[in-house]
C-alpha cells in the first residue's frame, strides 16, 4: 500500500512539473530574441535547455522527497 501512495505521489509531482517545465519553454521562446545579441542562437539555445532540465530534475527530487516524508 505505501508504494502505491509513494508512485501516485512521484507522479504527481512529474507530472506538474513537467507541465511547468513546457510551459516555461514557451515563455523562453518569447525573450529569446532580444537576449540573443552577438552570441551564437545554437549555443544559447543549448545552455538554455540544459541549464532548465537542471533545475526540472533538481525540483523533481525536492517535491517528491517533501511530499512524501513531509
Amino acid at each position: 500500500m505505501m508504494r502505491q501512495l509513494e508512485r501516485m505521489a512521484m507522479l504527481r509531482v512529474i507530472d506538474t512539473l513537467w507541465v511547468n517545465h513546457l510551459t516555461g519553454w514557451t515563455s523562453c521562446a518569447r525573450h529569446w530574441p532580444a537576449g540573443l545579441c552577438q552570441r551564437n542562437p545554437l549555443i544559447e539555445y543549448k545552455r538554455e535547455a540544459h541549464d532548465m532540465f537542471d533545475s526540472l530534475t533538481a525540483n523533481i527530487r525536492r517535491d517528491i522527497v517533501h511530499s512524501i516524508y513531509f
